[in-house]
């Protein structure tokens, strides 16, 4: 199961890339105009991704806090950095985040081992975990198209089936 986690976690690096490199071709002050959405903007939208994703990264580190208002606390901050970040800066807390994913999968030898998260309320494997992360990714990556569509502009192809195609190039 490792090699079909690990592959699937690239797709999400390829499609939220893909992204990144679509909005660079926008001009700037679209990813901070509001709009009626699940988020008010592209970036909160980005940044909600990143925090979330950081998220589920400290839990396959098992760095889960004991204390949920200092758990709270951290995303907060988490958030508010992120959110000081241009378009650019926003995809390099991404790509470092990417690389701390990797460094963590490295370490797991069975991506179908079973583990008790989110203080021993819920029982799941690491498969699961990429699965969960990757499904979110790919809805809020839903969203932003929707966004960029109410704001007149395209989205970028970001489907599973693009990623295989592209992967076999």
């Amino acid at each position: 199961m490792k090699n079909s986690s690990l592959k699937f976690y690239d797709y999400h690096i390829w499609a939220n890339n893909k992204v990144f490199a679509h909005l660079q071709t926008l001009p700037q002050n679209v990813t901070t105009e509001e709009v009626t959405s699940v988020f008010p903007s592209i970036k909160d939208t980005l940044v909600h991704m990143y925090v979330v994703d950081h998220g589920w990264l400290s839990t396959i580190l098992r760095d889960e806090s004991s204390d949920i208002d200092e758990m709270k606390e951290r995303v907060e901050v988490l958030a508010e950095s992120a959110q000081k970040q241009d378009i650019t800066g926003l995809q390099k807390l991404y790509d470092d985040l990417y690389l701390e994913f990797r460094e963590a999968f490295n370490e797991i030898n069975d991506f179908d081992q079973i583990e008790s998260i989110f203080f021993g309320q819920l029982d799941c494997s690491y498969h699961d975990m990429i699965t969960h992360i990757v499904n979110h990714g790919t809805y809020h990556r839903g969203n932003i198209t929707a966004m960029l569509r109410q704001l007149e502009f395209t989205g970028c192809n970001t489907d599973y089936g693009a990623f295989l195609f592209e992967q076999q190039k």
